[in-house]
């Protein structure tokens, strides 16, 4: 998952808990993985990663942003896209961004998108 933000944006603290979504992939043994980088993922844990912005076009207009955990504002944007690109068994998961977490907002495939540095996958809600 590549989020795309314009020229114009900033890195954010979050101030108090930010709620997002997110679809993760479950295995046949009932493991979840993130859908795009495969990475193993536990309810209840906090995850941390680094943030990394690339010039995305020659013209500079847009940035990618490819290092960061990613989610989904709203739920109804992360089971869409849980929709277009999950080819097996997925659940929709609530997150949180924690206060005090960096984060960049952007989209991805015209869905609002966070990428932030820390994220804790709360429960599942589906």
């Amino acid at each position: 998952m590549c989020l795309e933000l314009n020229k114009n944006s900033v890195k954010c603290t979050a101030l108090e808990d930010i709620t997002v979504y997110k679809h993760l992939e479950k295995s046949e043994m009932g493991h979840l993985t993130t859908t795009y980088m495969h990475c193993p993922v536990e309810i209840g844990e906090t995850y941390t990663s680094e943030l990394e912005a690339t010039i995305g076009s020659s013209n500079h207009e847009f940035i990618f942003l490819e290092k960061g955990l990613h989610s989904f504002e709203s739920l109804i944007s992360a089971k869409q896209d849980a929709v277009d690109t999950c080819i097996g068994d997925y659940v929709i998961v609530k997150c949180v961004i924690p206060k005090n977490a960096n984060y960049y907002v952007g989209t991805f495939w015209g869905y609002k998108c966070y990428a932030s540095d820390k994220l804790t996958y709360v429960e599942i809600i589906n």
